[in-house]
């Protein structure tokens, strides 16, 4: 599966925002500046995405390592809570991919022991009109013995298609 991931070279990112020709006047509250400017991400094909609702701010060193590291804690936590519901929803759909093989099994012999049932009917029925067709008759005694020898074949198509029905 192709990923359109974005991607961000913080390089160009970081030189932008140095550039970006903000206030470089000190404030009266003891900042050293202000920091104005917008981001961008470039897609890998091109696109360039603003971002209108980022916040861009300089923190000191020491914030930004707190911040990193908070919130990788939270991470890790969330993803120790979502770690059994991923590994159940792995599971259920294994056993759904499962069920559906052997429900695809099951039609497939069902279809199987139909089209043999059919065609055990079907060539019951041929022996019969054949032996119609060469004697141009039959006595009683005939048509009895055939029509008996027909309704097994057919009992025993019929027993094969139900066995092959059940469900396992």
């Amino acid at each position: 599966m192709k990923s359109s991931a974005l991607r961000i070279s913080w390089i160009p990112l970081v030189l932008a925002m140095a550039g970006c020709g903000g206030n470089r006047t000190a404030p009266t509250t003891g900042a050293l500046g202000e920091l104005d400017g917008e981001v961008f991400i470039v897609t890998q094909g091109a696109e360039s995405v603003k971002l209108g609702l980022v916040e861009v701010r300089v923190l000191p060193y020491e914030a930004t390592v707190s911040s990193v590291a908070q919130t990788t804690a939270d991470a890790q936590t969330q993803m120790a809570i979502l770690q059994p519901k991923l590994e159940a929803a792995q599971r259920a759909s294994t056993l759904a991919d499962a069920r559906g093989k052997a429900a695809d099994a099951d039609e497939a012999a069902s279809e199987n022991a139909s089209q043999a049932a059919l065609d055990q009917g079907f060539r019951a029925s041929t022996q019969h009109n054949n032996a119609l067709d060469t004697k141009g008759h039959f006595d009683v005694g005939e048509f009895d013995a055939e029509e008996k020898r027909r309704e097994a074949a057919v009992a025993a198509a019929d027993r094969d298609f139900d066995a092959a029905e059940k469900p396992s």
